[in-house]
């Protein structure tokens, strides 16, 4: 019957995925990170107030649904909130929203052009090390004179500059139609300086367009209602749906998150690179470890015979300000680092910091 094996060629994917998700889970750094963060909850909550995980704390099976979509719609709330950092505002997203309500495929992209230009030559002298003594002998006694061995260096100097560009797009427009949501546009330079005894050589092409770095985001919208509250939920009246784990709408979202997580990656591996070559490959250098990650698997008890979820992370003001409070220093450390304003590195970037810290091992 074509039913069964359609159900079965499900369940060997569904095993496939739940074997590559667990090798990459790792339990004790869950572990670390989920006892740092309870320290950090307890400072934002009411002093009354106990999260606990969940193996400390009795509760229903059905407790164990509403935890994974609970967990679910707060990691989505993550993604959102760095989007708004990048430059997401209620209009683009509501435009954004109504793209993924036509059935349309809802893309972010970044784009990027890079133009390097030879600008001048300068020579200078470089003092070799060690300085040679040399000893002369002379009718009137032994004398020692210090010679200086210095090194004539040719350097040519090349402008670089990158242009880039972060967007949003539907379907197949790409942005060229001029329906794209621009999120972020920043132009930055730098000096490429290379030594050489020959011929010059530009370090990079004179003008370069890389191929561009898509996401598609349709998923994520999805899941988003018209007056921006997060609706994810759990079918489970589904004939797929085993488990609150083992099912077809959280295999969407681990799959989702996973994606999200290699695209900033890759986009951050981009500039990295691309700020190593103009020598301030310290300007991405961001500290992530104070960065405040909200998805956690709390419950509190809610009477002496109850259990309930703990919601300082849905949409409470502490957890939000807290969160955006660590989002915006990373931001803050690119500046610091001196790159940050008219370099390649821009600090708009930051919040590609968290979008891969949001979903670790969740």
């Amino acid at each position: 019957c074509l039913c069964h094996i359609e159900a079965d060629r499900q369940r060997t994917c569904l095993t496939t995925r739940m074997a590559g998700y667990q090798q990459q889970f790792d339990a004790f750094r869950f572990s670390q990170q989920i006892n740092a963060a309870l320290v950090r909850v307890r400072r934002i909550l009411d002093s009354t107030r106990n999260p606990q995980l969940p193996a400390d704390m009795p509760h229903a099976y059905s407790d164990k649904f509403a935890l994974a979509e609970f967990t679910t719609n707060v990691a989505l709330a993550a993604q959102l909130n760095c989007l708004a950092h990048l430059g997401m505002d209620a209009k683009m997203l509501a435009k954004m929203l109504n793209w993924a309500s036509q059935k349309q495929a809802v893309t972010l992209r970044l784009q990027s052009h890079e133009i390097c230009r030879f600008d001048r030559t300068e020579s200078r002298e470089i003092n070799q090390q060690p300085r040679m003594i040399e000893t002369v002998t002379a009718d009137d006694g032994t004398m020692q004179r210090e010679i200086k061995v210095s090194t004539s260096v040719t350097e040519h100097v090349w402008q670089f500059v990158l242009q880039w560009e972060l967007f949003v797009f539907a379907g197949n427009d790409d942005g060229q139609q001029g329906e794209g949501v621009v999120l972020s546009r920043r132009e930055g330079r730098c000096e490429i300086k290379r030594v050489t005894t020959g011929n010059k050589v530009s370090p990079k092409p004179e003008s370069h367009i890389p191929p561009p770095t898509d996401i598609e985001i349709t998923w994520l919208l999805q899941n988003v209602s018209d007056d921006f509250e997060l609706n994810f939920k759990i079918d489970r009246e589904h004939a797929a749906c085993r488990t609150p784990r083992r099912n077809n709408d959280i295999e969407q979202a681990l799959a989702g998150f996973q994606q999200l997580s290699v695209w900033s990656g890759k986009v951050l591996s981009f500039f990295s690179s691309t700020a190593q070559s103009c020598n301030v490959a310290e300007a991405l250098g961001i500290d992530t470890s104070t960065l405040f990650v909200p998805v956690l698997p709390l419950f509190e008890s809610s009477s002496p015979y109850g259990t309930k979820l703990c919601h300082m992370t849905s949409r409470s003001e502490d957890s939000d300000a807290t969160e955006a409070r660590t989002s915006d220093s990373t931001e803050t450390q690119v500046e610091e680092s001196g790159d940050g304003k008219g370099g390649v590195a821009s600090s708009a970037l930051a919040p590609l910091v968290s979008l891969p810290l949001d979903d670790t091992n969740c």
